[in-house]
């Protein structure tokens, strides 16, 4: 199939991406995405002046399956924490043009900001989780975190300005719309999250819990627009929404949840669960993300209930979490020895949870990646 590239051969690589994203298979997602990246490239989509010679038709199939897989690739390289295929300093492609039919045109505005939006994440992962984003100085990091926030609402509230009521299936439309808040804050989290760094004392900021909470909120509600629906409705929600930011709102919010024993937060993971229980059965990826938050949201309930709180880190009163300093580093983050009722751990044990926490915490690693590690899927088959 990658012989000679085409066209046909990109559109069905992106359609192959699509069936990953839904499986919750984010590696095998990110094999098509380079695949179709090196066809594009050989064929010079990501350049303006190759389409220049193709007829108009021709030319905007080109331009939309390569801005389709753009927004895919820089959604899925911040979730996995790998850079980008799709390099914004080697693009100079035109972007797609809004259709004049009132019924399309909507669709077209909508993916246009989706591209803008895609550009955004390519720039948190390169001003705040890339490698020379490491060896920036703090100052240089906090105006990136300030204005890719700035920037993230500036988008949201441009497609949230978009007249979706003429366009086709107007309803699929409204539903976006509905779930901007949700996406948006779930990226802002990502962002909040990069103000502190691996091995810093501060492992989560008041700003990044506050904004986690939103965006579980922010599930919740745009849920309830979904709730009953069809199923293909539901389905949308769930592949083209629920699974599409990294879910790092859940961790940091089980997070302070077990540090602070929280009923608050407690309320909020077992709110999200019910939801997600509610449409589990649509997607084997809607199945796994349910089975993990499960497990982590019946931790945080049996920790809250005995009041017995996790050891290495420590909630300050501005907010943040702390990682107390020992004479040898940081300490290890580790679930207190309490007893556990039977039904707690269906698949994960409280190792599994500590380990998991300090790869989240110690270390910046992304939480989509974690969940597509080797050691959770295997206790999830």
């Amino acid at each position: 199939m990658v012989t000679t590239p085409t066209l046909e051969k990109v559109q069905a690589l992106w359609l192959g991406v699509i069936k990953a994203q839904e499986e919750f298979d984010i590696h095998r997602c990110w094999t098509y995405l380079s695949l179709a990246f090196n066809m594009c490239q050989t064929m010079g989509f990501h350049r303006s002046s190759t389409l220049k010679g193709d007829m108009s038709s021709a030319a905007e199939a080109k331009r939309h399956v390569f801005w389709a897989l753009y927004t895919i690739d820089k959604n899925v390289s911040l979730n996995l924490g790998f850079p980008s295929h799709f390099q914004d300093h080697d693009i100079d492609a035109d972007l797609i043009k809004p259709s004049s039919n009132p019924s399309q045109r909507p669709w077209d505005l909508m993916a246009l900001v989706t591209i803008e939006f895609a550009t955004i994440q390519g720039r948190i992962f390169d001003q705040l989780y890339s490698i020379s984003a490491s060896t920036g100085t703090d100052e240089k990091r906090s105006r990136a975190v300030q204005q890719l926030s700035l920037d993230l609402i500036a988008v949201r509230d441009k497609l949230l300005a978009i007249d979706v009521s003429s366009g086709l299936y107007a309803d699929s439309l409204h539903g976006m719309a509905a779930c901007a808040d949700f996406i948006a804050y779930s990226e802002m989290t990502v962002i909040y999250r990069a103000q502190s760094r691996p091995n810093d004392a501060m492992a989560i900021s008041s700003q990044c819990y506050e904004t986690a909470t939103m965006a579980l909120l922010s599930h919740l509600k745009c849920f309830d627009f979904f709730r009953g629906r069809q199923t293909h409705k539901q389905m949308e929600y769930v592949n083209w929404i629920l699974l599409y930011p990294s879910f790092a709102p859940f961790v940091i919010v089980f997070t302070h949840a077990v540090v602070t024993s929280s009923t608050t937060d407690l309320a909020l993971l077992q709110d999200t669960v019910r939801s997600l229980d509610l449409v589990k059965g649509l997607s084997r990826g809607s199945m796994h993300l349910y089975s993990i938050c499960e497990a982590f949201a019946k931790t945080a309930q049996v920790l809250v209930d005995t009041r017995q709180t996790v050891t290495g880190l420590e909630h300050h009163q501005d907010g943040s979490l702390v990682v107390p300093v020992t004479t040898d580093g940081p300490g290890n983050i580790a679930l207190p020895d309490v007893q556990w009722p039977e039904n707690t751990f269906d698949s994960m044990n409280q190792e599994d949870i500590s380990i998991f926490l300090n790869d989240f915490i110690g270390t910046g690693r992304s939480v989509m990646d974690m969940l597509n590690s080797n050691y959770l899927n295997d206790m999830f088959r």
